[in-house]
């Protein structure tokens, strides 16, 4: 007679027994140390813009500074953790934001159709916590972007139909940023008469799709790749501004 197995010589219950004991050994190894979820906190704020500077009195008499009350506009505000995990919030009307983050540290990136992005970095959530944010307008028309004709004689000048031609080349490289059928021409002589020099300014409307700052730097990239090609006296105006007492 062969020898007998495990399973014959102990009985079914004692089986049945240790089976239900190792499950819960398992069972309690398992939930030994559960990883507890990182705490959540509210952070809320306002979002101020200025002229200038933040705090420049003499540009900014008068001036509300709430940007969504003196824009009309939202900001769009990136909150890009340590790991990369970006949370994205919108101000209102009154310009005021609030968002729900995890213990940790952020990076916050401000973008907004008036200025080039602007980033907060080593910002630590740990509380709730509540932010003033300033800006700094780098310009006040979001909805265009200048393309200038300059004549150093006014009489040299290429006439609308070669001015709008070279727009068109232009807007062919532009990936679709910008509107050049729409755009307005303004001539300006100095002095009146007899003119000297000459500027041809053209606003050419920002595509909706896209902000005045992403369409700045294709623009530029673009007029350095074909610098060569475009006549002498082009250039590319984002509209920049002149502070006063500076």
């Amino acid at each position: 007679m062969g020898a007998k197995t495990w399973e014959e010589i102990m009985p079914k219950s004692l089986i049945t027994l240790s089976l239900a004991i190792g499950l819960l050994v398992v069972a309690c190894n398992e939930n030994k140390n559960p990883v507890q979820p990182e705490p959540s906190y509210t952070v809320s704020g306002t979002l101020d813009i200025w002229r200038c500077g933040v705090g420049d009195w003499f540009n900014n008499q008068g001036e509300d500074h709430r940007f969504g009350v003196v824009t009309g506009r939202t900001a769009v505000l990136r909150f890009i953790s340590s790991e990369g995990a970006e949370s994205v919030c919108l101000t209102d009307d009154s310009s005021t934001f609030r968002i729900a983050l995890d213990t940790g540290s952020y990076s916050l990136v401000i973008e907004t159709d008036y200025t080039w992005p602007d980033t907060v970095p080593d910002l630590h959530v740990g509380t709730d916590t509540a932010l003033a944010l300033n800006i700094v307008y780098a310009w006040f028309e979001p909805a265009s972007l200048r393309v200038v004709f300059y004549y150093s004689n006014p009489a040299d000048s290429l006439g609308e139909f070669r001015e709008r031609a070279f727009l068109q080349f232009f807007e062919d490289r532009m990936e679709g940023m910008v509107v050049v059928d729409s755009a307005s021409r303004t001539v300006r002589t100095y002095p009146p008469d007899p003119a000297i020099f000459a500027y041809v300014t053209y606003a050419v409307p920002v595509a909706a799709e896209h902000t005045k700052w992403q369409v700045v730097i294709r623009a530029q990239a673009v007029f350095l790749e074909y610098e060569t090609f475009f006549p002498g006296g082009f250039y590319v105006d984002p509209g920049y501004y002149i502070c006063m007492n500076r």
